[in-house]
């Protein structure tokens, strides 16, 4: 099994001697999170204990799932609060948003987008090819995904604006290029 380091920014998942590619998929999407945060909200976040789940269920207010095919396949969902979500939302348009409606939804689409993208791009880095699907916004506890719940590395994270949550199912399928 993985094992899973300190408070690390960076790497969740210790690396085999193989670099093991679900260690790297998932590492490049924590990383994703930490520099998406700190570029669109100027919030460095705070790490809580990271957990597995396999309830096959969103478990926030407000959920944005992107699903992730090619050399690494499964999904992302970053879960919120409809406060954080509305606090997230104020911060990258620039004005409050006081209700949950499309303009916080397309905000925190667009956060939880921009994230991907740039897991996609350290992993492409490392020789791993993926494709995202477009953001998906479930609200409150409901199933998704294959019939059969699959195993979730659940990373809390904590922001001024309030907890978030990032799940990773997700398993890498291709091989790894040596880091550059």
């Amino acid at each position: 099994m993985l094992g899973l380091i300190e408070q690390s920014a960076k790497e969740v998942v210790r690396m085999t001697p193989a670099e093991n590619p679900n260690a790297t998929a998932l590492n490049a999407f924590v990383h994703g999170a930490f520099s998406t945060f700190t570029a669109l909200l100027g919030q460095n976040p705070v790490r809580g204990e990271i957990r597995m789940d396999s309830s096959g269920t969103t478990n926030h207010q407000v959920n944005v799932i992107i699903g992730l095919a090619g050399d690494a396949f499964g999904h992302v969902v970053l879960g919120m609060s409809l406060s954080t979500a509305d606090k997230i939302a104020s911060t990258m348009n620039g004005s409050p948003v006081r209700t949950f409606n499309s303009v916080a939804a397309q905000a925190v689409s667009d956060l939880a987008g921009v994230l991907c993208s740039s897991a996609l791009t350290k992993l492409a880095e490392r020789g791993m090819n993926c494709v995202l699907t477009p953001p998906t916004i479930v609200k409150g506890v409901k199933p998704f995904g294959p019939s059969e719940p699959i195993n979730s590395i659940v990373v809390p994270l904590l922001l001024h604006h309030g907890a978030v949550t990032l799940s990773l199912a997700i398993r890498a399928t291709g091989t790894i290029e040596a880091a550059a």
